[in-house]
Formats: structure tokens, C-alpha cells, sequence
């Protein structure tokens, strides 16, 4: 294995696998703070490129998905931080590999106006003049007086790419490992990537990555996750709030998260309650021998983010809830603890 992408949904707990893999000498955080890839899943980004090129796409879509492409691209150049920010990290090297990509993915471009490059349309006095003064000296038929066009920028550059699968595909991969190598250098550790994918993208993976890209994916038990996500996160809550909804979506996403040679799951709470273990199943997965290392994840420490639905009795119903609906996701817990609120951390 020479790449390694550690994913979750929010609040699963997948930057433990983060912490437990830094400072190994085996292993090399991309970059080695928090950050997170999100190039392949991002509105506009590959995965929307490979819906509209490879089904549905026409004559007028591909430019469309080309330009928003390039403009997302341009957009995640900006200094985000903890995700984009490509031109502070690699400068013009970013754009090399952005361009290489769509060169080889576009059959030509040439000049037209299509009906999806008109921004808006507004009343000009001074066109309503120019084409009265028409109509009287050239008796030219006017439909509608004042009517201007605005259109956007670059709207008469055209993209045609109508690639098969094939090709798609292999470009695209083209691009994911310039871009991976853009964080690791080609070093001979592997390469760490926080978030490139998400769980219920790993059905997609081999269409995008070698057997040489490695996945684990971390899941947690849903009562906690629940409550994590609506009582103690809440200002960063991503899942439905009505718990209902909440297992609806949940059996959803769960559905189509597939098995694969390349994936690894595990539990969260299994790096807790049988640590050792399950890291001598992550070292193994990666295929590296498992060392004497001072190691960032904090099984003590964490513990108190486990069982947290144990916490108060008004979350009692919801709880119940979830246990008939999702009991086949529920973890098996060794013993009953109430976790201390104030430890809690993210």
C-alpha cells in the first residue's frame, strides 16, 4: 500500500485513526494538520464531472460542466485552511495538473453563445433608441424594444467533451494520483488523506484509485452519534434533528456503503474499549509491522466520547428509537459507562 484514505460521516470519530497513525514512522500525515480532501465530492468537482459527461450529457452540458469545473478549481485556490487553498500550498503546480486534466479530457473548444450563458436580461434606454433609429431608416422588424442581454464571463468559449468511460476514468485517475503526489512528494511513507472520500462514496472507488490506495472507514454507534450530533454539536449539526428522519437517512447511507478488499471498516468505540487489537488490524491492513511508537490517540481520554447517550434520561425516547430501528448498526459494549459531559471533546 502506498496511499491511505481515512474517512467517516461527522462525528464518527475517523480523526482517531488520524491520531493513531501520526508520529508512526511508517506513516505520513497530507498535510500534517487538519485538513481535508474534498476535490473528488465537492459540488462541481469530479464526481458531478462524471455524472454530466458520461450520463447526462448533451451538447450544451459538457461546457457547462467543464466551466463550473474550472471554476470550482479556481474557487478551492483560495486560503480555506483546513481544505482548498491550493495556491498557498503548490501554487502554479495546482494549475499545471487542472489543466492537464481538462486538455486531455475536452475534444476542442470553439466559439458560441448558448442559452445557458445568458446571465440576465435588463432594459436599455439607449438600445431602445438604437433600434427605434432602425426601425426608421432601415424598416427593420423590431420584437422587443430595450431588451439587453447579459451574459457571463468567458460565455463565448465553448467546451465540447463528450469522453466514454473509459477514457474518463483513466484521466480522472491521472489527476487523483498528480494530486496525491502533490502532498506526498512520492515519499517512500504512506500517504495519509483525511476525508477523500466518504463512506457512502466507497461503492465508486475502483473507478478512481489502484490497488495501491487504501481505505478506512470509521463508523460509530448511532445512538451516540445521534446524540453527539444534536445536543452536544449542535451548532455543527449535519443529520436530521427529528430522530425519525434521522434513521431513515441513516439506514440510507448505510445501505450503499459496499465491501471491498480495499476498505477496511471499524468501530470507533473499538479503538476504545479493544485498542491493540484493532490497531494491530489497521498496521496489518496497511501491511506494516506494528512498532514501539508514542502514538496521539488517548484510548483514556476518549472513552468519555463513547456511550454518551447514557448521559440523561430526557434523550430516552429518541434512544429507543433508534435501538428498534438501527439495532443491526448498534455496538456491543463490554460494560455500561457514563461518559463525564465535560470531557467531551470533538
Amino acid at each position: 500500500m502506498k496511499y491511505l484514505a481515512v474517512t467517516g460521516f461527522f462525528a464518527t470519530g475517523s480523526s482517531a485513526v488520524l491520531d493513531i497513525l501520526n508520529g508512526n514512522k511508517f506513516f505520513q500525515l497530507c498535510p500534517e494538520y487538519t485538513y481535508e480532501h474534498v476535490i473528488l465530492y465537492n459540488p462541481s468537482s469530479i464526481f458531478d464531472l462524471e455524472w454530466k459527461l458520461i450520463y447526462n450529457n448533451d451538447l450544451h452540458r459538457s461546457n457547462e460542466a467543464i466551466k463550473n469545473f474550472l471554476k470550482e478549481m479556481n474557487r478551492l485556490k483560495k486560503n480555506f485552511g483546513w481544505f482548498g487553498s491550493y495556491k498557498k500550498l503548490f501554487q502554479e503546480r495546482f494549475d499545471n495538473i487542472v489543466n492537464e486534466y481538462i486538455n486531455s479530457l475536452i475534444d476542442y473548444k470553439h466559439e458560441l453563445i448558448s442559452y445557458n450563458d445568458y446571465k440576465t436580461v435588463k432594459f436599455s434606454f439607449f438600445k431602445m433608441l438604437l433600434q427605434i433609429a432602425a426601425k426608421i431608416l432601415k424598416r427593420r422588424k423590431i420584437y422587443s424594444y430595450g431588451r439587453k442581454y447579459v451574459f457571463y464571463k468567458n460565455s463565448k468559449i465553448q467546451y465540447s467533451a463528450h469522453p466514454t468511460k473509459e477514457k474518463f476514468y483513466d484521466l480522472s485517475k491521472k489527476f487523483i494520483y498528480n494530486y496525491v503526489n502533490l502532498f506526498s512528494n512520492n515519499s517512500d511513507k504512506i500517504a495519509v488523506f483525511d476525508h477523500f472520500v466518504l463512506p457512502d462514496h466507497l461503492n465508486r472507488i475502483d473507478n478512481y484509485f489502484n490497488k495501491d490506495f487504501g481505505f478506512i472507514a470509521v463508523f460509530r454507534d448511532p445512538r451516540d452519534l445521534f446524540i453527539l450530533s444534536k445536543y452536544i454539536y449542535e451548532a455543527k449539526n449535519p443529520f436530521p434533528s427529528d430522530v425519525n428522519d434521522f434513521c431513515k437517512f441513516y439506514k440510507n447511507r448505510m445501505a450503499i456503503v459496499d465491501n471491498n478488499d480495499s476498505v477496511l471498516k471499524i468501530n470507533f468505540e473499538d479503538l476504545v474499549y479493544n485498542e491493540e487489537k484493532t490497531k494491530e488490524l489497521i498496521f496489518n491492513f496497511c501491511g506494516v509491522e506494528k512498532i514501539p511508537y508514542e502514538s496521539h490517540f488517548f484510548a483514556n481520554q476518549s472513552i468519555n466520547n463513547t456511550q454518551v447517550f447514557l448521559l440523561s434520561k430526557k434523550w430516552e425516547d429518541e434512544v429507543k428509537i433508534i435501538e428498534s430501528e438501527l439495532k443491526d448498526y448498534l455496538y456491543d459494549y463490554p460494560y455500561e459507562r457514563i461518559p463525564d459531559k465535560k470531557l467531551i471533546f470533538e
